[in-house]
């Protein structure tokens, strides 16, 4: 005797429900130069950076391929689409980049506490990752026994040691990261909280550099002055 069930719902990504109220895919025919009819689609794009986060958490061959996201998760809320639809379109999301690492301090979760959205060129300036075997910043240069460094794509010189290239680095990145931070607070999408964590980082790094010690990454622990006085 056949039953009248309702369909299981597909699993996003294994984990994540799409609970939308509304096709998260449009799709619809249009003819190309040649007269050739063919099917087109269009997806929302806050299901884009829904599904690329939890992409990025879940997916055995994305995980393999950047394995700093092996230990990355989405927190339970999120799991749901309409809860994080609900969370973003609270705020600017369009055209930028899902963080969860300015404001997170390592605790590698994405989840309404850990993330914000901000411009693209933020979050490739405070991504970078150090080389295997050396400092931030610092690569082997072609001389034997050399190093180089460079910092938002500009090229600071070469060095006899990876500690002066790697310091040569620290000073670049802490003037361009204030640019940067200048820029940002005349952008649409300023959040204060996103504006005060990169200001710490930026003053971490230079404590860094005048204690001698290498940055390892981008951290916002160090509380310091309020926003409200600028950078």
């Amino acid at each position: 005797m056949k039953t009248n069930k309702e369909p299981k719902a597909r699993l996003i990504c294994g984990i994540g429900i799409n609970d939308a109220e509304y096709p998260v895919w449009t799709y619809y025919m249009e003819e190309d130069t040649e007269g050739v009819w063919k099917r087109k689609s269009i997806k929302c794009p806050i299901y884009d950076k829904w599904y690329g986060m939890l992409h990025r958490c879940y997916s055995e061959a994305f995980r393999n391929r950047v394995p700093c996201y092996k230990s990355v998760t989405v927190c339970e809320e999120w799991l749901y689409f309409s809860k994080f639809r609900a969370w973003a379109i609270e705020q600017e999301w369009k055209d930028l980049d899902l963080d969860k690492d300015i404001l997170s301090n390592g605790q590698k979760v994405y989840s309404p506490e850990t993330c914000a959205f901000i411009p693209a060129m933020i979050n490739r300036s405070f991504s970078q990752t150090p080389a295997k075997d050396l400092p931030m910043g610092v690569v082997h240069a072609g001389t034997k026994g050399k190093f180089t460094a460079a910092a938002t794509r500009k090229y600071l010189g070469t060095f006899d040691t990876p500690g002066e290239a790697h310091k040569a680095w620290q000073q670049e990145k802490i003037l361009a990261s204030k640019r940067l931070i200048k820029e940002y607070c005349r952008m649409v999408c300023y959040r204060k909280d996103v504006h005060q964590a990169l200001l710490n980082i930026v003053e971490n790094i230079k404590s860094e550099m005048l204690a001698g010690e290498v940055t390892t990454g981008y951290n916002n622990q160090r509380r310091i002055i309020e926003t409200t006085d600028g950078i």
